[in-house]
């Protein structure tokens, strides 16, 4: 029996980023999960034995100390036969308990890079520990062709090569059986009348973290604009509010925000929202890949968002998608009302990018190329 341990730090990782891979274990393999509050999984994922400790995304000395002991206590434990990191702190503590317990091969993925947009001795601090994590694993991963090269240009590497990366990139690809428009049809057709949507609605998706490196607020400024030329257009804003009560304030600052806007927290069957948007709309400043990209694209949703490492790979401009310059709100507004006033040219765009996601994102090959790199290791 192989032995994986996959170490995150937070647990919202595991239905965003290690669902479609935790459903595709091969015969032979044991899949650990550890990281803060994983156990919340259990249920979801019968094969897999999860084991929670508290590895906080922010530092805390004591906090730290604690989880990275008990991380090497498991480590020795269950002797795993590969270690594989996600997220920044987890992959620090993965690769060092790694070294001093003898884990033969430990890998990371990364998966976007907090220090993109600080600057300073905080923005050296966090490229430096990328630095580390990249010298005590046997191998790095991105999920991203671009932000391979991001991370080259900004010297980390691997044998001072560019860090290597799975297909054409994401983490764990799309199931085109779960975004499956035709089977989800009903399901779509009954959530637009329950969340009040008319057929002449127009709705644009915002599905993401409320972070400001998310670009919530930009996207709350994009949508308000939009509604000065078109008011049948709706905004369904998904996702946890990390934003240290900006978003609410500007909402209060902004009272007509509520009159089309569809305000929800976490939700685990995107798939559903997802399929009654017309556009997905993607302000972020930071990515990975963006998954969420790829799901859109297989129920044949286009994308809209800005030009960043990551994004430049999962959309295909003015292909599947538009991007934009990084933060031009106005160039964010034009685009998606060319899409809005054009629905002729919004179907083809659709047509292909759903041909996209089948050719090119399948999670099945994969998740087959994920374990084909472990057996390449010698399990």
């Amino acid at each position: 029996m192989v032995k994986i341990i996959r170490v995150v730090t937070a647990n919202y990782c595991i239905p965003a980023h290690l669902h479609n891979t935790l459903l595709r274990i091969p015969e032979g393999y044991q899949i650990y999960i550890i990281g803060d509050n994983v156990t919340a999984y259990a249920g979801v994922y019968e094969n897999v034995v999860f084991i929670d400790i508290p590895i906080q995304r922010n530092f805390s000395f004591f906090s730290d100390i604690y989880a990275f002991i008990k991380l090497v206590f498991h480590f020795i434990r269950i002797k795993p036969d590969v270690v594989h990191s996600l997220m920044t702190k987890a992959g620090l503590f993965a690769a060092l308990a790694g070294k001093l317990t003898g884990v033969k091969i430990s890998l990371h993925t990364f998966t976007g890079q907090v220090w993109a947009y600080k600057k300073g001795l905080s923005r050296q601090l966090l490229k430096f520990v990328d630095k580390l994590i990249c010298l005590f694993n046997t191998e790095c991963l991105t999920d991203s062709p671009s932000q391979s090269n991001y991370l080259f240009i900004n010297g980390i590497g691997k044998n001072s090569k560019p860090l290597r990366c799975l297909m054409r990139g994401s983490l764990s690809g799309v199931d085109l059986a779960r975004f499956n428009r035709e089977r989800l049809s009903e399901i779509h057709h009954e959530l637009r009348i329950k969340l009040g949507f008319n057929e002449t609605d127009f709705i644009l998706g915002y599905i993401a973290r409320k972070s400001l490196d998310k670009g919530c607020l930009d996207m709350l400024k994009i949508y308000l604009k939009i509604r000065q030329s078109y008011t049948n257009v709706k905004l369904i804003y998904i996702g946890p509010d990390e934003s240290n009560g900006q978003v609410s304030a500007f909402f209060d600052g902004n009272p007509t925000l509520n009159e089309g806007v569809t305000n929800i927290g976490f939700v685990h069957n995107h798939e559903h929202y997802l399929g009654i948007c017309n556009i997905l709309c993607l302000p972020s400043y930071r990515e990975g890949f963006g998954s969420i990209v790829i799901d859109a694209a297989a129920l044949g949703i286009t994308t809209v968002g800005y030009k960043i490492p990551g994004l430049v790979d999962s959309v295909i401009k003015d292909s599947t998608g538009k991007l934009v310059e990084c933060g031009d709100i106005n160039a964010f507004v034009e685009v998606t009302e060319y899409f809005i006033s054009n629905p002729n040219v919004l179907k083809e765009y659709s047509t292909r990018t759903r041909a996209n996601a089948v050719n090119f994102f399948d999670a099945d090959l994969l998740n087959e190329s994920l374990y084909d790199l472990y057996l390449s290791y010698g399990l």
